[in-house]
């Protein structure tokens, strides 16, 4: 349900940038492959705190929190504009922030965002499924 509600909300943001920011490439891969990633790696890295917490009201004070993360990223690489490097398009919420970024400039769209944000959510579903395992997580003990 959440990578329902992340997707729709990205197709939504990426269908308003489509005229200035897209021009001349394919929506889809902009889109669908670029940013979806990212929709997963939120619902995996939600479910891995909600999980880790004992109660609801500290699961949602850190979710709560966990919004702040891609703000501060994002308003990083916009207000501080750094050079796009290659290293940091290993890193999730930054490489697709410097994907958006470059835009057209771009001669070819490297699948490196991608395939780390995917290899990230991999890895945040491993250690959620290996807290699901043990009891007290489970049965609260």
């Amino acid at each position: 349900m959440i990578l329902a509600i992340g997707a729709f909300a990205e197709a939504f943001g990426t269908a308003g940038f489509r005229l200035p920011l897209f021009a001349g490439r394919d929506l889809f891969y902009w889109g669908v492959l670029g940013l979806l990633p990212l929709a997963a790696f939120a619902g995996a890295l939600q479910l891995l705190i909600s999980t880790y917490c004992r109660t609801v009201k500290e699961a949602q004070t850190y979710l709560s929190l966990l919004v702040f993360l891609p703000m501060g990223v994002a308003m990083f690489m916009v207000f501080l504009a750094p050079q796009p490097a290659n290293w940091i398009y290993f890193i999730p919420i930054a490489g697709q922030q410097a994907l958006l970024s470059a835009g057209s400039r771009l001669p070819f769209v490297t699948p490196l965002p991608m395939l780390a944000t995917g290899w990230c959510t991999a890895v945040s579903l491993h250690i959620t499924a290996g807290l699901l395992e043990r009891d007290e997580i489970v049965y609260g003990g």
